[in-house]
């Protein structure tokens, strides 16, 4: 649409969009805002003044006036699921941002009823009990009572599933099933398996058995990945690197996002990696794979980034904080010498899920030994995933061996089970925590923070750690707009040096033109995210009447917190009634996509 001040004119280089008028925060420190952008092809061509644009404006030329907001360029996710969770992503049902146990059961009986007949419904990522003003999840019976002809997973971060009654037949859950190696299927009282599947502390049991739910046709792949794509394009994604993860085959799961990116219909550009599946032959999956493809193999909207984020069964240390942190054996070293090696020698950077700082301890042992042969640092990137107690003697080592750290928001959603098993002091240290510690007796309010990823150096590594108190927007990817510099394309807005967060706005009011996204919606394919950042507070389906239970809800809470304090002074109750339950809460309004 034609805007003021601008004339079209028959040039050769006719920008395909133009935004003026804008805040634009362009990443350069000699000159960190413009006024204008103009794009051609994919790609930014103009950073500069209204004027510096209006040469580039052509008759088929789109322009956008952002009324003076600001405009950021296209975030990236540096650690993402993209390939696995398209897959299923229409199959799946979010609870993001649902307050009340009252509209959950609700909303699974309206998927329940649009759901084919033979698929699973999916709940999965993005939610907690803590934000549900019942502070529970949903029961067993509320699930059977909500869908109780269509099967049901609900998976409960990587701590948990719930599975109605048909999804424990479905699955063939019998009470002579063996519990898997660092998982518990609950049993009641006559043997039978209730429906809880606990990670205990391996996720695999999660990972397997949702496995055994029917997988959608390949066309049916391909529509579903692109509904997954154009969410994050909604968030501001425009690139992501893909952690790999359990259940994710290379090549056979790796084909739709192929066959998307041959036919050019990716709106996200993706670096992905290489996870070996079957402990044991870890090795020779990843000595297979050096034999087929090379890291940088692909092109700017799809290409292998290396491997990870696990090289060995052996030296997986999960991430739940709601059990004992598990004692990796004696023995792996061997096997994940081998395979460091392995990647090293042929050029493979890599990345690596080490959740606790005794992990990382041993695993930098284990490069040390390789520094001293020449492969560290060596020139390929590699990374520490998570690193959620990371001590400051680990972070010289790390930046020492050329390394990084991709830190996730999991403590937002696990911040209380964290600081009760291990204190408010390694709460308050953590990477994605808060920068004091509690009171003594009571349960740090870990603030939800963004993922980042930094490289390390011997200054970030000794500078004291700021926390950050940092909101997300509402159901969206709470990453920030940092990563590994890996991605293919798009503006990664990386923090040099520091993996401190930094503030952002609750809640968005947005209009987009997204760079990544030729076909979306909004027609434009500017690489480009025009943002008013004035705070707008959602409307909840339910309306006042549900703030109003919620408001209810909370003076009980508080109510009944007096009450208890009383009765403990007047030694009426004991110490282990005296659980912090509304005070201290994690305070949740989003998570990625897919987990």
């Amino acid at each position: 649409m034609p805007v003021g001040g601008l004339a079209p004119r028959a040039v050769d280089d006719a920008a395909d969009v133009i935004v003026r008028n804008a805040r634009v925060h362009t990443g350069d420190p000699d000159r960190p805002q413009a006024e204008a952008v103009a794009i051609r092809d994919g790609v930014v061509t103009v950073v500069g003044h209204d004027a510096d644009v209006a040469p580039h404006v052509g008759p088929g030329t789109r322009a956008v006036d952002a009324l003076g907001r600001r405009v950021v360029p296209g975030l990236n996710d540096s650690h993402l699921h993209v390939i696995r969770g398209g897959l299923t992503y229409v199959l799946e049902l979010r609870w993001d941002g649902v307050r009340s146990l009252r509209q959950a059961p609700a909303m699974l009986r309206e998927q329940a009823a649009r759901t084919p007949k033979g698929q699973w419904v999916r709940v999965a990522g993005g939610f907690s009990a803590e934000p549900f003003a019942e502070r529970r999840l949903p029961t067993l019976a509320e699930l059977n009572a909500a869908a109780p002809d269509t099967p049901v997973f609900v998976l409960h971060l990587y701590q948990s599933a719930l599975l109605n009654r048909v999804a424990v037949e479905a699955a063939g859950f019998t009470r002579d099933t063996p519990d898997p190696r660092g998982g518990q299927t609950v049993r009641g009282r006559t043997g039978e398996p209730t429906g809880m599947l606990l990670a205990a502390p391996s996720a695999l049991v999660l990972y397997s058995t949702l496995a055994k739910a029917p997988v959608l046709d390949g066309e049916h792949r391909k529509t579903s990945t692109r509904h997954f794509l154009r969410e994050l394009n909604r968030f501001g994604l425009t690139s992501a690197v893909d952690a790999a993860g359990g259940f994710q085959n290379f090549p056979d799961d790796y084909g739709t996002i192929t066959e998307l990116a041959e036919a050019g219909q990716l709106t996200l550009r993706i670096a992905y990696h290489l996870f070996p599946q079957t402990a044991g032959q870890e090795l020779d999956d990843l000595a297979r794979w050096i034999g087929m493809v090379r890291p940088e193999d692909g092109d700017a909207w799809l290409r292998l980034n290396g491997a990870g984020e696990n090289l060995v069964w052996a030296a997986a240390d999960f991430e739940n904080f709601a059990q004992p942190r598990p004692e990796l054996g004696d023995g792996y070293a061997e096997s994940f010498e081998k395979a460091v090696r392995l990647l090293m020698e042929n050029g493979w950077g890599f990345r690596l899920h080490a959740t606790y700082d005794e992990t990382i301890r041993r695993d930098l042992a284990v490069f040390e030994k390789l520094a001293a042969e020449g492969l560290f640092p060596a020139g390929d990137r590699w990374l520490f995933d998570r690193a959620d107690t990371v001590s400051r003697s680990s972070l010289d080592r790390i930046a020492v061996l050329g390394g990084a750290m991709s830190v996730q928001n999991r403590l937002s959603f696990q911040g209380e089970a964290f600081v009760r098993r291990y204190g408010p002091g390694p709460g308050a240290r953590a990477p994605a925590g808060t920068h004091r510690a509690a009171p003594a007796g009571s349960v740090s309010p870990l603030r939800p923070a963004r993922q980042r990823t930094a490289p390390v150096s011997r200054h970030s590594a000794g500078r004291k750690r700021r926390g950050g108190h940092v909101h997300p927007p509402p159901g969206g990817t709470g990453t920030a707009p940092g990563g590994t510099g890996t991605a293919p394309g798009g503006s990664s807005s990386k923090v040099r040096g520091s993996s401190h967060p930094r503030p952002t706005p609750r809640r968005y009011v947005s209009t987009r033109t997204s760079a990544a996204c030729p076909a979306s919606s909004s027609g434009s394919s500017a690489v480009a995210r025009c943002r008013s950042w004035r705070s707008s507070a959602p409307a909840h389906p339910a309306g006042r009447s549900l703030r109003s239970r919620l408001s209810s809800a909370a003076r009980r809470r508080k109510a009944s917190t007096r009450s208890i304090r009383r009765a403990r002074r007047s030694r009426i109750v004991s110490s282990a009634c005296m659980r912090p339950s509304s005070t201290g809460h994690v305070r949740l309004t989003a998570m990625t996509p897919s987990a």
